[in-house]
């Protein structure tokens, strides 16, 4: 059960699962002034919780009430508590992590029907679960498990029972143990900033409202990822190696360098958050001295400054680098396409 705050004195919650009670119109022609004298509001919101529920000092019938309206624009009914008693639901879905502005009218001037001549403002923000992002993420192929349905899923305002399996039996391991459904791990990170990424927002990789508003919309449309499921193992045991999957498949396998024992390439799976075709890396040796190199091609960031790319060396296959993952160019030119944002990338 959620916990719910007053706007006015309160004494005790009450229960969210009230049945409706019928409660005597005002009578016609007469004019009566309610007041609230206890408004109850959810910190956040989810679907199936009251918008806000009031309390008048006079009996009043829910279908007499103005629209509850909210901006951004969601559809909205009062449904009867008590006799005095009315709470407003959303009848249509909420954008998780959206913050929605509406009045809460405090008190009413009724008749046949009543208007607001006092209302209070108030923000109202939309939660979601992260397992209802993880099944909508599953089915768009924006993950590397699928989602089923056991029962029928009749709208997208909520999660649905159902049940995940790994789409690609030949990942390995030590990527399919991060995985938690309903958890924000490495995994689901790297599918918000893939979808970021394809829709143009900040890749952040953090759940936000616009990218909630966007899965939503894609979600209704079956509008699925339109790349492969693409993964990056890196491999420090000699020789050092770097294997390519596309969509569960080994697609390329190289010899690669990583760091140094003064500057080691650190063990993780990381998420790929820059790219460059060609830059110019600058930095510190272990020695002090300075380095400014121009021309680095097929060049993907995935933790601080290590990165996937192409680097001229005498050989490859053991430590070399100053933390990143090192490839001769025409190996990097293969793998460079297959990397982009939100791509995992494992070193062990």
């Amino acid at each position: 059960m959620r916990r719910f705050s007053s706007l006015l004195a309160l004494s005790g919650v009450l229960a969210l699962t009230s049945s409706l009670v019928a409660v005597s119109p005002v009578t016609a022609g007469a004019s009566t002034t309610l007041h609230a004298t206890s408004v109850q509001y959810p910190s956040t919101v989810l679907a199936s919780v009251p918008l806000v529920r009031i309390t008048y000092n006079q009996a009043v019938t829910a279908t007499s009430l103005p629209k509850l309206r909210l901006s951004p624009a969601v559809a909205t009914i009062w449904q009867q508590v008590g006799p005095n008693t009315v709470q407003a639901m959303a009848s249509g879905y909420l954008v998780p992590n959206m913050r929605y502005a509406t009045t809460i009218p405090t008190a009413l001037s009724c008749s046949s029907s009543c208007t607001a001549t006092t209302t209070v403002p108030k923000t109202l923000v939309a939660s979601g679960s992260l397992t209802w992002m993880d099944q909508l993420f599953a089915q768009l192929n924006y993950l590397p498990v699928s989602f089923t349905t056991t029962v029928k899923r009749t709208s997208l305002a909520n999660p649905v029972a159902g049940t995940f399996a790994w789409r690609f039996a030949k990942l390995p391991g030590a990527l399919k143990v991060l995985w938690h459904v309903g958890t924000y791990n490495v995994i689901l990170k790297g599918a918000i900033m893939r979808f970021q990424d394809i829709h143009g927002f900040a890749t952040t990789g953090l759940p936000t409202a616009q990218t909630w508003q966007m899965l939503l919309h894609d979600a209704s449309l079956a509008k699925h990822n339109p790349n492969p499921w693409n993964y990056v193992s890196v491999s420090k045991a000699r020789p050092e190696s770097l294997t390519l999957y596309v969509n569960g498949d080994v697609a390329y396998k190289t010899l690669v360098n990583t760091g140094i024992p003064q500057a080691q390439t650190d063990n993780g799976t990381y998420p790929v958050y820059l790219r460059f075709r060609t830059t110019t890396m600058s930095g510190t040796n272990p020695d002090g001295s300075k380095y400014h190199d121009t021309g680095i091609p097929y060049v993907s960031y995935f933790n601080g400054g290590d990165a996937l790319h192409g680097f001229i060396r005498y050989s490859y296959g053991y430590p070399q680098s100053l933390g990143c993952v090192e490839m001769m160019y025409t190996h990097a030119g293969l793998v460079w396409p297959h990397t982009p944002i939100g791509t995992l990338v494992t070193v062990s």
